[in-house]
This record gives structure tokens, C-alpha cells and sequence, in this order.
């Protein structure tokens, strides 16, 4: 019985194998125009942290002034400059038995907090991104500044009035 022998149209076989297998993977694999066309642009990123403590609260009053630095994203990519600082009384929906109305009021003891911070991020004509990871409203985020840190969702994203276009 003889062996099978290795020739040249098995050769070939093998190469289209391999070469389907990287084109197919370049097609897949790829993620067109997300950071080829990435440009700088300075944003205002609002990011809300809630269910906040009093002393929670008194060490934000203290340590997180405006005008300083902060570094926000996945492993404080961003660096950023806190622009405000706002305290709101975390408010919950009551039932009213008497009238049966809706009412908003306010826990005592707790509080929502709102940090806005300037920053240059990339923009394409999709999403706005620190790094590759896409910046979105509602998206958790995390930010960082001497003497404080915090983690909260992003609840509004605004044009920061200066175009860097880098």
C-alpha cells in the first residue's frame, strides 16, 4: 500500500485556507472610522453621583473646588479642570393619602451631587471617546481629583466653547 504523497494542489489548498482565514479576520476584526477620524474637542461632561451621605457631602464641599484638576475614564485617562460643583437634596416620589397626589420630597440626610469637568475628548462622527471606550449619557464614569474621587452616571454632555481641533 502506498503513502499518500504531499503535491502541489494540497500546497495550495492550505494557502487559500489561511489567506480566507486573515481576510476574514481583517474584515471582522476591524472597526472602521472609530479612531482613524478621531479629533480632539473640548466638552463639558456632566456626571451625577447620587445617594450621597453628609459627610460624603462635606468632604466633596471641601476638597472638590472649581478650576481643579481632575482625571476622569477607565484608568483616569482624561484630565479635565472641574468647572461646578452642585448639591441637590435626593428627592424620592410620595403618595399623598389624602388628595392622592404624586409629590417629590426630599430625604433627610441625602443628597445628589452634580460635577461638571472641561476636557478635551475625542470625537468621532459617532460617539465621544476616552481612549477606545465610548462616553455616552447615562454611562457610569469615574473621576478623580486630589483629595476626592467619585463614580457616577453621565447625564449630559455639552459643547465646551473652545474648538481644539488637534
Amino acid at each position: 500500500m502506498e503513502k499518500p504523497r504531499f503535491n502541489i494542489v494540497d500546497f495550495l489548498i492550505i494557502v487559500l485556507i489561511i489567506a480566507v482565514g486573515f481576510l476574514g479576520f481583517y474584515i471582522l476584526g476591524s472597526k472602521s472610522g472609530t479612531v482613524a477620524t478621531a479629533e480632539k474637542t473640548t466638552v463639558l461632561v456632566t456626571i451625577e453621583e447620587d445617594d450621597i451621605d453628609e459627610n460624603m457631602r462635606d468632604m466633596y464641599l471641601e476638597n472638590a473646588k472649581v478650576g481643579a484638576k481632575v482625571k476622569m475614564g477607565i484608568r483616569e485617562k482624561v484630565e479635565g479642570t472641574l468647572e461646578q460643583v452642585r448639591v441637590l437634596p435626593e428627592t424620592e416620589e410620595y403618595t399623598n393619602p389624602i388628595t392622592g397626589a404624586k409629590e417629590a420630597v426630599a430625604k433627610i440626610g441625602r443628597y445628589d451631587m452634580t460635577f461638571t469637568i472641561k476636557a478635551e475628548l475625542n470625537e468621532t462622527d459617532r460617539d465621544f471617546l476616552i481612549g477606545t471606550a465610548k462616553i455616552k449619557i447615562g454611562k457610569e464614569l469615574n473621576f478623580v481629583g486630589k483629595g476626592f474621587s467619585g463614580y457616577g452616571n453621565v447625564v449630559a454632555i455639552e459643547d465646551g466653547g473652545e474648538e481644539n481641533d488637534k
